[in-house]
């Protein structure tokens, strides 16, 4: 069975790029990398179709994201590699509708009952306060939707990703048995290393594997 590993955190975070850095140090034959870029033809319908949040409601919204990674989550083939890495799981749209106030938190066993939980979960540690000043734009999806200028946008954006950010918190703490690692957001090689040396302890400890075994050659 592959070793399932996902990264979280609110938008602007950096959690795409430190996933994708993670996934460069593994051996390319070891490792299946997903992000927002890879075969995802449900995402793609609802990327298309949140261009006009007039057009989709929140209900809609919810079975959509579910339903992206519940196809994504079934069409990886579990074990044909040995580490899967999701730039975001299942977890990130449980976090966004608990925030839009879609379902409560008595709702959430269900709906996590329906995945996979990561082995892992690296959970980028830094709230909109901190990850606005390197924000070049912001969506009106980023900023909770509903937003009616573009003078609005930086203000819901620090209300709904701190609603997020609290979310993450109290998903881990209530429902997230699994393994969840804090990364503090200092610079990206700060948090790279973090990661680097948490996954080390980790493979060795649960398969008795050196890092430099499933690294990528140089």
């Amino acid at each position: 069975m592959s070793l399932v590993i996902a990264f979280e955190g609110i938008d602007g975070s950096g959690k795409s790029t430190l996933a994708r850095m993670l996934a460069q140090k593994i051996n390319k034959e070891k490792v299946q990398f997903i992000d927002k870029n890879s075969d995802r033809p449900i995402r793609k319908i609802y990327r298309e179709l949140m261009k006009n949040d007039e057009f989709i409601s929140d209900a809609l919204s919810l079975f959509l994201g579910l339903a992206d990674y519940k196809y994504t989550e079934e069409r990886v083939e579990d074990g044909s590699k040995e580490f899967i890495i999701y730039d975001r799981c299942f977890l990130s749209t449980l976090v966004d509708v608990m925030s839009l106030g879609l379902i409560s938190s008595e709702d959430v066993p269900l709906y996590m009952g329906m995945f996979r939980m990561p082995d892992i979960i690296y959970f980028i540690d830094a709230d909109a306060l901190q990850v606005l000043p390197e924000k070049k734009d912001i969506s009106v999806a980023e900023a909770g939707g509903k937003i009616s200028s573009p003078a609005e946008l930086v203000d819901g954006f620090i209300e709904y990703q701190n609603r997020n950010y609290q979310g993450y918190l109290s998903l881990f703490e209530k429902y997230v048995e699994t393994e969840v690692f804090r990364v503090r957001r200092d610079s990206v090689e700060s948090s790279l290393d973090q990661i680097l040396c948490h996954f080390s302890s980790f493979i060795k400890n649960r398969f008795s594997q050196e890092f430099e075994d499933v690294c990528q050659a140089e």
